[in-house]
């Protein structure tokens, strides 16, 4: 993408197209966030993460869940960064923003 955006900035919109609308997909709810299919994958990781199905354990898996939804958009952003889309994060949908907390 860097080499793209390097030899032809004219296309620069276009890959932000592309990327607004797969950010899209991203799920409107913390534990729906569309990274896994949402709903019940999401559910199944918290379970998993948690260890077990029990109220604290699920509130534990959610919790951790969450922190690992802050890495992978943190290390999204790291990435556009890199190919030069700094300007990408003025673009994100709220509803992702909202695992970045004071990054965005």
């Amino acid at each position: 993408m860097k080499h793209m955006l390097d030899h032809e900035p004219e296309r620069r919109e276009e890959v932000h197209t592309y990327l607004d609308r797969m950010e899209g997909r991203v799920g409107s709810t913390p534990n729906q966030s569309g990274l896994t299919g949402g709903g019940d994958a999401t559910e199944a990781l918290a379970i998993l993460l948690g260890g077990g199905k029990d109220e604290e354990h699920l509130n534990e898996g959610y919790r951790k869940l969450m922190a690992v939804r802050r890495r992978q958009f943190t290390e999204y952003l790291q990435r556009l960064k890199v190919v030069g889309l700094d300007d990408r994060i003025e673009r994100l949908p709220e509803r992702i923003r909202m695992f970045l907390g004071d990054i965005a």
